[in-house]
């Protein structure tokens, strides 16, 4: 009987399947008709002048794709912003969004940046710059296929991508983004300020002289 049991306990685990592993590119998902919808809070600091914070919606919807110049299929994003559900869209400006097996790109304003590195795996560091003209702008991947909640929703497997988090004396530049799979961009951080540091008749080291400081969640998503 032992034996049997044994054999019976083996023969569960061969039977038992193995989860099926999902491709990395969900992490970046193109396809038409999707739209995410974000809640964006801004506070700009100005010299000499108040605080100055803006709250608006934020919509990206995907298009059809297109043959790009590289022979992907390349998906123009649209973007739209309204100051709450009860006003009209008005767009903002298009880019255009492709997958390799190694990249997700985005194209704005004529650059191209590398959001995203293949495989996932924490550690994972790249040149976003990489097909620009420009400096070398190294981003990290962090917190591969980990939980991450935002606002009053919850995502099961996210990964954080750091772009820069520098902090001194005298200025903070803090750019983070999170993307959950089979969502894209969930969440994102853009601190860019300047400390009034030691400058005269600024009270405290650490007050914000200038600069600005953005939040961006998701609050809706979907297919049209």
């Amino acid at each position: 009987m032992r034996y049997l049991v044994w054999f019976v306990l083996l023969t569960s685990c061969r039977l038992d399947p193995s989860p099926t592993a999902l491709p990395d590119s969900l992490y970046f998902p193109l396809q038409t008709g999707n739209f995410r919808v974000y809640s964006v809070t801004e506070h700009v600091y100005r010299p000499g002048q108040t605080l100055l914070t803006r709250q608006y919606q934020w919509r990206h919807t995907t298009g059809t794709p297109f043959l790009g110049l590289s022979g992907d299929s390349t998906y123009p994003i649209t973007y739209a912003h309204r100051l709450n559900s009860d006003s009209e869209w008005h767009t903002d400006s298009i880019s255009a969004a492709r997958l390799t097996s190694a990249e997700a790109l985005l194209t704005h304003g004529g650059q191209t940046t590398v959001m995203l590195a293949f495989p996932v795996a924490n550690g994972t560091r790249w040149n976003s710059n990489r097909y620009r003209n420009e400096p070398p702008d190294e981003f990290v991947m962090q917190q591969c296929h980990t939980p991450f909640r935002t606002g009053a929703k919850d995502f099961v497997r996210t990964l954080t991508v750091i772009q820069q988090n520098d902090s001194t004396l005298v200025s903070q530049d803090k750019r983070v983004e999170v993307y959950a799979q089979g969502v894209g961009l969930v969440y994102a951080e853009r601190q860019q300020v300047r400390f009034c540091a030691a400058e005269a008749g600024c009270g405290t080291p650490t007050a914000i002289k200038s600069g600005i400081r953005q939040f961006i969640r998701l609050t809706e998503y979907g297919n049209k």
